[in-house]
């Protein structure tokens, strides 16, 4: 089991990549998709450039219907913006996150028909960091930035010159 503030690192962490990998993108390849019904990169920003603070929000108020109201502003996150939109959610992180209770984090929470703590339910939000992050690392990659690699993807930094 983790703690919350382990959670909280870990999150904050994976916004941390994500933010790093939005650096490698070609801004002339934002309209990429991989196919006609995949999201294109810009896409993709805007819903990680919201993500966090959608999904905790929506799950500490146990509201899909929340989810889909702050859900409704991703078209605010733009390529421009995306760096302090993550800025943003990583602050969200802390405060909302930090101010739960364990006994807040053991009460159940019911969104999109899944009932559970709002602990496991927390974890979705930081599964999807790191399942959007390797979207976004390879959407990179098909645009033909052949520079990153592993390193970008799970540390959030270049890989090292060989020597």
């Amino acid at each position: 089991m983790i703690t919350k503030e382990q959670y909280i690192e870990s999150l904050v962490k994976e916004i941390e990549i994500i933010k790093h990998l939005a650096g490698k993108i070609d801004a002339s390849k934002l309209d990429y998709r991989p196919t006609e019904k995949q999201r294109t990169t810009l896409e993709l920003l805007q819903y990680l450039g919201q993500f966090a603070h959608t999904g905790i929000s929506a799950y500490i108020a146990g509201s899909q219907e929340k989810y889909i109201e702050l859900a409704a502003n991703a078209s605010s996150v733009t390529f421009e913006n995306f760096i302090s939109k993550m800025d943003e959610q990583a602050k969200f992180v802390r405060e909302a996150v930090g101010a739960l209770s364990e006994e807040d984090m053991k009460r159940e929470s019911t969104i999109w028909g899944n009932t559970s703590t709002l602990a496991m339910q927390l974890m979705g939000v930081l599964k999807n960091a790191v399942a959007y992050k390797m979207q976004l690392f390879l959407y990179i990659k098909a645009c033909g930035n052949s520079a990153i690699n592993t390193s970008n993807l799970w540390a959030g930094k270049d890989p090292q010159p060989k020597e």
